[in-house]
Order: C-alpha cells, then structure tokens, then sequence
C-alpha cells in the first residue's frame, strides 16, 4: 500500500491564524483482476453450486417441499415478481446507506412524484439505476468505464443528489473518521491517481468468461468499493454491478435476487466480509456473497407462491368476478401495479373513466383496495396486501448469516 504524505489545514476555535499540520496516512491499492488466477477450495465450490442451482430454481419457477422439487408457475405474476424484487433491492441497497424507505412509500413517490420526500427521491434514484444496470447487464457488448459512469449518472440525477453524474474523483476520499482528514477513518481508498486504471482492469475482468459467474460478481463487487471511485453513491452503484454481472453471466435471465436484502439485514457481516476481501481473504468473502444469493434466491421464490395465494385470495373476496369484468382484469394486475387511480386502471384495462372508477370503488368496499389521498383529481387505491408481503419478505432475512 503506498504512503502518502499531505497537509490539512485546521481552524482552531479561538485561533487568529491558521496552522499546518503534517498527516501520514495508508491508502489501500487493491490488486489488478484482469488476469486473476483463483483456485477454488472444496467448500467454496459447494456454496457456488449451491446458490447457482437457487438461482436456477428461481429462474425456472422451481421450489423445493419436504424434499421434493415442485415446478411452479408464474404466468402473469413473472412481471409482478420481477417488478417487486427490484424494488426490495432497491429499498434494501438504499436503506444501507441511510435512505430508508418503506415500499409503501416508494410505491406512492412512483406514482406521484410530488409526494416524494428528499429520501424517497433518493430510492427512487436507485431504482432507475438498478433498471439501468440491469438494461446494461442484458447487452451483448463488453462492459465498459462508460457503461458504469452512465448507472452513477442515472443514480444521482434521478436522486437529485449534489454530484456531477458519473464524474470519477479526483480527490482522496475516506470513510469515516472526520471531515477534516482521515486520521481516523475506517477505509481510505486508493489515491485519485490509481482510480482510473483499477476501474478498466475491473472493467476487463467483468468482461471474462473464464470465471464461474456468482465468483466473479462477488469479485467485482468487493473491488469496486475498494476502489471507491465516485465521491457519493458507491455503495449502491456497487451493488448495481452485482446484478450487471449476474445477468451478462446467464444466471439470472427473469429474476433479479435482491442480494441487498440479506447484506442489509446483516450489515455487520457485509461490512467485515468486504475487509476479508481487502485483506487478502478472498474465499471468506466470495463464501458469504454465495450463501448470501443462495437464501435469497429461495426466499424470492417462495414470495413468488405468496403473490399467487394473495391474488387467489383477492379474487374469493371480491366474491368472484367474472374472468372477463374489470374488477376481474384489475385483480390480476395489482400485484405489478399495487397503487393504481383511475386514469391509470381507464390505461392498464382499455376501459371508460366510469367502468374504471367502479371496479375500483368494488374492490375498496370488498377490502381488497384501500383509498388514499383527499384530493378528488389525485385520488389513488393502495393494494396493501403486496406491501406487506414485500415488508414481510425484507423482515425475513435478520441474521441469517449468524455463525456463518
């Protein structure tokens, strides 16, 4: 690691001049990726394989019950489901970094904006990132420096954060410790000068197809919050790069697994699990990124078979419409769309403002749709029972990775 002397200029509190004092401090220059040669030790390759084949199940639709293998199927509900794990990485990865949100609040700041807060805008930002990230994970072209400065600048302008989109730093940065130099920090990344050229060797080792893919998203992931190379956003635009490397490697061609949720739930394994890495401990880290994907690629398909049981439910306590009614038509599509008004349902349904506005009204005296909001032209209708599927979903993954 190099040594870097600089000086930091400090105000004492009643001082009427300014003094130099002399600070020595170590940056961590994490090792170059593109030509990574990694053996695998027996228990790693089990937790790889283990969590590939999750993902595998959870991609085809498959659960497991006491032992047997059960193919389940989405239908309508591929889009819903898609849709909502998105949103949970999106709430969990934004809610490590102190934007915490509830999905029913996100849900409300994406149909209405002028409601956002300053922190839901914030989670809002990183669900269009993610979207981009995944967009850019479905490419067939290499994956480049610009690629990635684009999901920093679709983060913080969709966020309204204060920082230039996509501008690499040309500072030293730290984490923790003070604002005024980094005697006391927890992290402090390379120097500004070896930012751009770890980011093209990550860049060409994201690009490789010789190493198994969960290793190398992992991989991927760790070393570019080593290298943290933005000067707002690298937690999440990190864990954006998950799901960019997942979905170029195959592994998740319909599902993205909101790995966020587990790392979120256990922020004090994620965080000493990233200082395995830069010490040199890279199996430790890449093992609890794999039983990571592994439980959440179980959990995100049994709330797939938790959608279907709500939506057979809605449909017993709306006393059964027919198959071709609206109410009928809005049921199937409430657990994609769980905030809808009626020019929304008038858009999904292809039906009048009058046809749309009863199905609604039905829904909300049957109990299926709660009304919010006292405007009369605002007006909207929450499908609770989504959000608190979606709450229940995050909630679940406390201290999974205890003693692991």
């Amino acid at each position: 690691m190099p040594e870097i002397q600089t000086s930091v200029e400090r105000w004492g509190r009643y001082a009427i001049r300014v003094w130099r004092e002399a600070l020595t401090y170590r940056a961590y220059v994490p090792p170059r990726l593109e030509t990574l040669s990694m053996g695998l030790s027996l228990g790693l390759a089990q937790l790889l394989a283990e969590a590939e084949r999750s993902l595998r199940d959870l991609q085809a639709g498959r659960r497991g019950r006491t032992g047997n293998t059960q193919t389940r199927h989405f239908g309508q509900d591929f889009e819903a489901l898609a849709h909502q794990l998105l949103r949970s990485e999106s709430v969990a990865s934004s809610g490590m970094e102190g934007s915490r949100v509830s999905h029913r609040g996100l849900a409300r700041a994406l149909y209405d904006p002028a409601v956002a807060t300053r922190t839901t805008r914030a989670v809002v930002g990183n669900v269009r990132a993610m979207e981009r990230a995944i967009q850019l994970g479905t490419s067939r072209g290499d994956f480049s420096l610009d690629d990635l400065r684009t999901i920093h600048g679709v983060l913080v302008e969709s966020a309204d954060e204060p920082s230039v989109p996509g501008d690499v730093r040309s500072s030293q940065t730290w984490i923790g410790g003070t604002d005024v130099w980094p005697h006391d920090a927890d992290y402090i990344p390379p120097p500004p000068d070896e930012v751009l050229g770890l980011l093209l060797d990550l860049c060409a080792f994201i690009n490789r197809t010789d190493v198994p893919g969960l290793l190398q998203a992992a991989i991927a992931h760790a070393q570019f919050e080593a290298i943290h190379p933005f000067l707002v956003g690298n937690g999440r635009v990190g864990r954006c790069l998950v799901q960019v490397v997942l979905r170029r490697r195959g592994l998740i061609p319909r599902f993205l697994p909101p790995v966020s949720v587990v790392l979120g739930n256990n922020v004090t394994a994620y965080v000493e699990g990233l200082r395995d890495y830069r010490a040199g401990r890279v199996e430790d880290w890449c093992g609890l990124f794999a039983r990571s994907a592994s439980i959440v690629a179980d959990r995100a398909t049994d709330l797939a078979t938790r959608i279907e049981d709500v939506k057979a439910a809605w449909y017993e306590r709306a006393a059964r419409p027919r198959r071709d009614s609206a109410a009928a038509r809005l049921l199937s599509v409430l657990a994609l769309r769980p905030v809808v008004d009626v020019a929304a349902t008038q858009r999904l349904l292809g039906v009048s403002d009058e046809a749309a506005r009863l199905a609604l009204i039905g829904l909300e005296r049957r109990g299926v749709l709660k009304r919010v909001g006292p405007a009369r032209y605002r007006r909207a209708w929450l499908a609770e029972d989504v959000f608190v599927l979606l709450d229940e979903f995050d909630d679940s993954m406390g201290s999974v990775l205890s003693g692991f």
